[in-house]
């Protein structure tokens, strides 16, 4: 704290000087003098420890304007959060789309050979239902060459430029698009993961629907395993097998009720 307020003051200091100086029609000697004075002030001041250190992943971070204790109702996000799943509850929805597409979409039986990738996409990734291909970009929406890929084939700079003009995506001023998605959910990995792979499949067999036939199709499938409860009916069989042990939880929640917090839980 005592280090914030002498940046703080020094900072006061360098702004005064430099209003000054514009008042007196900025010479060249004088910006050099504001610039070597900032260069002092900014040696001068030592971050401290608490900044230089790596952040600790379990603490919760908020703005200055938040005090968690003025705070009298608090709510918590169930999946991934009051409930931990573990990597092996991607493969099951995995394993159960693939069912699904072969039992209720009458695909072919020979999927039930293939084998889920935790670690082939991640959230964040943008993709393209026309095409089955699969992007990452950045803030201003432009594509960033060496993540694109359609199904698991790495696409050349050639063709992203024919497919995107400019290498950059485009959607309504609102944010939206009917062509391109972003992965959001951690539920959202196995369910496109299947995508890729019931594509790349059908493509080597020459058997090759609309990349969007497959997406719907595979979307209503998932879209089932949650609004039916199969998926969760699961889950609550193999409790011990989907959901990590979290022995700070009832501490936590504990200790807010005690606090007089009413606490909910967001569905």
């Amino acid at each position: 704290m005592i280090v914030h307020r002498r940046f703080c003051c020094c900072l006061e200091r360098a702004l005064a000087l430099r209003n000054q100086l514009n008042r007196q029609r900025l010479s060249t000697t004088s910006i050099n003098d504001l610039v070597n004075h900032h260069k002092t002030i900014k040696s001068s001041v030592v971050t401290p420890p608490s900044i230089r250190s790596p952040l600790n992943p379990t603490e919760v971070f908020t703005n200055s304007e938040l005090r968690l204790s003025d705070m009298d109702v608090i709510g918590f996000d169930y999946d991934y959060t009051l409930a931990p799943y573990t990597r092996e509850l991607e493969h099951t929805i995995f394993n159960m789309i693939i069912e699904g597409l072969v039992s209720t979409r009458h695909y072919p039986s020979a999927l039930s050979e293939l084998k889920y990738d935790p670690d082939w996409l991640a959230r964040g990734t943008h993709y393209d239902i026309t095409s089955g291909i699969f992007m990452k970009v950045d803030a201003y929406h432009r594509i960033q060459s060496e993540s694109v890929y359609q199904c698991f084939r790495k696409v050349p700079e050639e063709e992203i430029l024919d497919r995107y003009p400019g290498k950059r995506l485009f959607f309504s001023p609102a944010g939206h698009s009917s062509r391109f998605r972003q992965i959001v959910d951690i539920f959202q990995l196995p369910e496109l993961y299947a995508w890729c792979a019931v594509l790349n499949y059908l493509q080597s067999t020459k058997n090759v629907p609309h990349p969007v036939l497959v997406y719907e199709d595979i979307s209503n499938v998932t879209r089932d395993l949650h609004v039916h409860g199969t998926l969760h009916a699961h889950i609550m069989r193999n409790i011990g097998r989907y959901l990590e042990p979290n022995s700070t939880l009832v501490e936590m929640l504990n200790m807010l009720r005690n606090e007089n917090k009413k606490l909910f839980n967001i569905l």
